[in-house]
């Protein structure tokens, strides 16, 4: 059985690994076949697609922090490094 803690400790460390921008690391968190559910389209996005999104998020934006938490829901701020 997983306790809350084990939860929150697997919580930690995959945000850590979003802040760090370890797309690598962030893979190891998935299954394989996983998909990445889009709240505002309802869309599943492929494990892959949703990769490359990471490792352009670290190319293109810097200081890129998830706030609250996987159980809180999902927000993150960043500075962009370039213009539109």
């Amino acid at each position: 059985m997983t306790s809350q803690q084990q939860v929150f400790e697997f919580g930690d460390r995959f945000i850590a690994a979003l802040n760090a921008g370890d797309a690598a690391a962030v893979r190891k968190f998935y299954q394989p076949d996983a998909t990445c559910w889009h709240n505002f389209d309802d869309a599943d996005q492929a494990l892959d697609d949703n990769m490359k999104l990471l490792e352009w998020m670290v190319r293109n934006w810097y200081n890129f922090n998830w706030l609250g938490g996987v159980l809180q829901g999902d927000l993150g701020e960043s500075v962009r490094t370039q213009q539109p």
